[in-house]
């Protein structure tokens, strides 16, 4: 959920700028951010729509959607509530909270006044509403500490809300251990995560999600340590085949003990030790649903 675009950062990551480096000159989150505020529901709802429509004639069957671009409650009350209204007999929307996305221009060198402003006003004042599902975080050097992540994560855990975190995308933060200790749904990105990291993973139950897109779109050299993940670990990769992520799938793949592919494309490659394509399936989501809650 979310108004304007970035495209002119691409220029500035061929020219070899960081993710660091856009963000701190002006880009990256915050200049989503300005956008959004300025959208009017109305507008933001006719985007999504066009995003929503173009999922489901993909079959898409379940989406989540994230607030995140607001930083303040009354844009991320409009996010959504935009978000509930998407929801119709074809689509299951799951919306998350990312009220810890970065810090807005207002709370500038005031972060711990604008977590306590996230969990005291913000996420209380969402939820009363039936508007957050799941509660997610961004916890790096140029978001939020671990200190900070962990007070919201506190403050969820209270009003009985799952988490789920950006867990060491861009430096070893210890965000991947931090979500373990909560039980979180999943850890994402885990470029820097350590085998400590991993463990921790492995004991919680916590999903540890791969996001190759992010990793090329943000021109990023350091991959996840697959070396490293040598434990009982559920280990989630969305692509129908290994070409779309060069070696990364397969180095993945290649430390996994069993891998079952689950799909509803018949373009599916058939990779992997178990396989289940189920083409009427709307969507992958809906089938590993079945699966679950058929034992």
């Amino acid at each position: 959920m979310f108004a304007g675009n970035r495209a002119w950062e691409f220029e500035d990551r061929l020219k070899g700028k960081s993710y660091q480096e856009i963000s701190k000159s002006g880009g990256g989150i915050i200049s989503t951010v300005n956008e959004t505020r300025k959208s009017s529901s109305k507008d933001l709802l006719k985007l999504a729509k066009n995003r929503l429509n173009e999922l489901q004639s993909e079959g898409v069957g379940t989406v989540e959607i994230k607030s995140g671009y607001g930083l303040d409650l009354a844009t991320e009350k409009k996010m959504l509530e935009v978000a509930k209204k998407l929801e119709n007999e074809q689509i299951s929307i799951k919306k998350t909270f990312l009220g810890a996305h970065a810090l807005p221009p207002e709370y500038a060198n005031k972060s711990d006044d604008y977590i306590k402003y996230v969990c005291e006003e913000v996420m209380p004042e969402l939820h009363s509403l039936s508007l957050i599902d799941a509660v997610d975080a961004f916890c790096e050097n140029i978001a939020f500490s671990n200190h900070q992540v962990e007070i919201l994560f506190e403050k969820a855990r209270s009003l009985d809300l799952p988490v789920k975190l950006h867990a060491d995308q861009l430096s070893n933060s210890g965000g991947t251990e931090l979500a373990a200790s909560f039980g979180a749904l999943s850890a994402d990105h885990l470029e820097y995560t350590s085998q400590k990291g991993v463990e921790a993973l492995a004991e919680s139950g916590t999903v540890a999600v791969m996001l190759p897109g992010a990793f090329f779109m943000l021109n990023e050299k350091q991959k996840p340590p697959i070396d490293d993940f040598d434990a009982d670990l559920c280990i989630t990769l969305d692509t129908a085949n290994f070409e779309r992520v060069g070696s990364l799938c397969s180095e993945i793949a290649n430390k996994c003990e069993i891998v079952i592919n689950i799909d509803h494309h018949v373009t599916n490659e058939k990779y992997g030790n178990l396989y289940y394509i189920d083409p009427i399936a709307p969507a992958t989501a809906q089938i590993v649903y079945e699966l679950l809650n058929s034992q």
